[in-house]
């Protein structure tokens, strides 16, 4: 049952989907002559203030221009920021709609048009994700559901509850999260499904994008995203290729863009 309702979620993925500069490191200076020591602590004070401006806002001036709320198809534990709109399309027929509603709750709406061409209703899916910053200033908690239906006769609904651990900064970043996928004819699956997403910059305007959702039966089962994003403006445009291992390891190019608002 479980390879089935991944199979659904991966269907969605490709059709339906739905940050940060680097991870922190602190050097601690021992040992040294009273003027070293100040002056190091006088560099880490900038740093944690830094970090304290790049958290309290979601990042830097480049960083809070574009959205760094989601990878290519996984949440991050960063969300939009009340107010902010983010419109993403992937190849043309996915369509995702997200508004923060406050610094610490985003809301996504997914569909997709795929399904009219079958002659079936479109699937919605419904994302809510509620984030916030713990005690460690580079790392943020996040709490979420998918849920994922469509109005079309006999067809049962879908959908995963998952929590996250998000260690970096908003461009550049590494996403830890486990989920329990749920269906209307099954209710909740015993084994977990895990995420590893990561951002990390390559330079001003590209950054290393990936994603991987998998479980694990005896072998891992999943889907596997790096991707490439593009930064301009406030838009980010993507190109991944992503593997379903349990489709014979097919491998499918995808493209999409997200615009911040």
């Amino acid at each position: 049952m479980k390879k089935s309702i991944i199979i659904g979620i991966a269907f969605f993925a490709f059709i339906v989907s739905g940050k940060s500069q680097q991870i922190d490191s602190t050097v601690d200076s021992l040992n040294l002559k009273t003027t070293v020591i100040n002056l190091s602590a006088e560099e880490e004070n900038f740093e944690e203030h830094t970090t304290f401006e790049d958290n309290s806002s979601q990042g830097s001036d480049s960083a809070s221009s574009f959205q760094t709320s989601r990878y290519f198809f996984n949440e991050s534990a960063y969300g939009l920021k009340k107010g902010q709109k983010m419109y993403q399309n992937i190849m043309g027929l996915i369509n995702t709609y997200s508004y923060g509603f406050s610094d610490n709750f985003t809301f996504n709406f997914s569909t997709e048009f795929v399904s009219l061409f079958e002659g079936r209703a479109p699937i919605i899916l419904l994302s809510p994700k509620y984030t916030f910053q713990t005690k460690k200033s580079n790392i943020r908690l996040g709490l979420g559901a998918n849920y994922a239906f469509s109005f079309s006769g006999g067809e049962s609904a879908v959908g995963s509850l998952y929590g996250l651990m998000t260690i970096g900064k908003p461009n550049n970043n590494l996403t830890l999260g486990i989920g329990y996928l749920y269906s209307t004819d099954d209710g909740f699956e015993g084994e977990p499904i895990f995420q590893v997403s990561a951002s990390l910059p390559i330079n001003e305007k590209f950054v290393f994008v990936f994603d991987a959702n998998f479980a694990v039966e005896g072998e891992v089962v999943g889907i596997f995203s790096p991707s490439l994003r593009y930064i301009r403006g406030n838009a980010t445009f993507d190109l991944t290729f992503t593997q379903v291992s349990f489709y014979g390891n097919a491998v499918a190019p995808l493209v999409g863009a997200s615009f911040l608002f």
